[in-house]
């Protein structure tokens, strides 16, 4: 399984409450400019496609053919990407808390990314503030869960599982929607804490495992 999260990296397997094994080798992906990975961001690709083709890559350099993905906050964007342009190496998709664009709050992202700016320009001179901008507006001038389109989400067969937000940067109603229009998917709700959440994740992955 390879989880696509706001920050993280590295692979190790997830461990039950009993101390053993649930038998899921777990692949962490850092995003180029954060966790461990230095590498700039990117101006002018679109941040979702790029992030898409890293992922592939990855998962290659592993030698894994198929997968699982599991996505938290905007991961969960990343792994509709994935199913978009690669439905035939993913065996399943589980959205935790998605990101989208809030209807009463459409300027949240792009006003968060202009703070991330500058805190990323502060730390690390090197970066060029065009660039910086380029690829805000690649990543968030979107609509709805800013890396794929609801005509994609109706005709996508990958099965998933939406674990819906409720806060501003993760709205209910674009959960709520994921859920309606994704021809195969689960919805768990309430699903915060980390018992109920895991059994019922790992139970959903190991269902859909071929």
């Amino acid at each position: 399984m390879v989880e696509l999260a706001p920050t993280g990296g590295g692979t190790h397997s997830r461990r039950r409450r009993d101390g053993g094994h649930y038998g899921v080798c777990h692949v962490a992906h850092d995003r180029h400019h954060l966790g461990r990975a230095r590498r700039c961001c990117r101006a002018h690709t679109i941040a979702s496609t790029g992030y898409a083709a890293d992922h592939l890559a990855l998962m290659d350099h592993l030698g894994f053919k198929r997968f699982h993905t599991l996505g938290g906050c905007i991961g969960s964007s990343y792994c509709l990407k994935l199913c978009e342009i690669a439905p035939e190496r993913v065996s399943a998709a589980v959205l935790q808390n998605p990101i989208g664009l809030h209807p009463e709050f459409p300027n949240y992202f792009p006003e968060s990314h202009a703070t991330w700016s500058k805190e990323q320009r502060a730390a690390r001179p090197e970066l060029v503030e065009a660039a910086v901008q380029s690829f805000g507006r690649n990543m968030w001038d979107r609509e709805f869960v800013f890396s794929v389109m609801r005509d994609f989400v109706r005709r996508c067969t990958v099965p998933c599982l939406v674990l819906p937000g409720d806060d501003t940067p993760h709205p209910v109603a674009i959960g709520a929607e994921l859920a309606e229009l994704l021809p195969n998917a689960e919805q768990m709700k309430p699903w915060k804490g980390p018992d109920a959440q895991c059994d019922r994740v790992i139970s959903f992955l190991e269902k859909h495992t071929r």
